[in-house]
Order: structure tokens, then C-alpha cells, then sequence
């Protein structure tokens, strides 16, 4: 498999995200989609393909922020005796 694909892949198996994680992650990934969509079609101009890098790249960045904050483990301190 190519490196660069398999850099950007995650596996949210065993990972607990609740419901607004949730939809983040889905919004993120329909935004994504449409994006290259759009990148795809003849009409789109070089300009705009450049500003779809770009925002797909930003995305990819938020993704990954998001998967890491769900990622770490959760660390309780002990309660100090009263």
C-alpha cells in the first residue's frame, strides 16, 4: 500500500466517540466528498482546485486534531483525602 494513503488512515475501532464527535467526523468526511466532486469535474477551474487542496488539506488537519483528542487516554487523579 502507498505510504501516503496509509498515513492518512485512522481506525476509530475501540475508541469511544460519543454522538457530537460523531458528527464532526461525518460532517468532515461529506464535506471531503463534495470537495473532490467538485475538484473532479472539467469545469473547475485551476484557481479553484488550488482553493480545494487547500481546504481539503485544512480538513485532514481537523480530522486529525479530533482523532487525537479521542484517542488519549482519559487520566483521573486521585481525590485528595478530606
Amino acid at each position: 500500500m502507498n505510504e501516503a494513503v496509509s498515513s492518512n488512515r485512522y481506525s476509530l475501532i475501540g475508541l469511544e466517540v460519543d454522538d457530537a464527535t460523531m458528527a464532526q467526523l461525518l460532517e468532515m468526511a461529506r464535506r471531503h466528498c463534495k470537495l473532490v466532486l467538485e475538484y473532479g469535474r472539467a469545469q473547475t477551474s485551476a484557481e479553484r482546485r488550488r482553493e480545494i487542496r487547500e481546504e481539503i488539506k485544512t480538513l485532514r488537519s481537523e480530522r486529525e486534531a479530533l482523532i487525537a483528542r479521542v484517542s488519549r487516554p482519559i487520566i483521573f487523579s486521585p481525590k485528595s483525602p478530606v
